[in-house]
């Protein structure tokens, strides 16, 4: 069990993430799956072809209209400057675009 991803789930119910909330690089596949259990339609961005979603690696975020944006923390803070600035171009100015990871991975950083 991945515990960042456990915190995220945790805090759905308290998130304005509108119906179509982009999902990056979330390997277990459990947040997606919590997202389409509250009737959401979650676009998933998986930047490596690892975890539940092999085989659905993609170069560039998923052309969309996303309402929020869910991004697991990178282990750099050059991928995570990529990851924002990607999943930016799909997320309307104004509405969230947040960071999900753990202590021992950085996330205070």
């Amino acid at each position: 069990m991945d515990p960042a991803t456990s915190v995220a789930i945790d805090c759905l119910d308290v998130l304005d993430l509108g119906a179509r909330p982009l999902v990056v690089d979330e390997e277990t596949g459990r947040l997606v799956a919590a997202l389409r259990d509250r009737g959401l339609v979650p676009i998933v961005w998986q930047r490596r072809a690892t975890g539940a979603n092999a085989g659905e690696a993609r170069a560039w975020v998923p052309p969309s209209e996303a309402t929020a944006a869910l991004v697991r923390l990178p282990k750099t803070k050059e991928a995570l400057a990529f990851a924002l600035a990607a999943a930016a171009t799909v997320v309307p100015s104004g509405r969230p675009l947040l960071v999900f990871g753990v202590n021992s991975e950085g996330v205070r950083s």
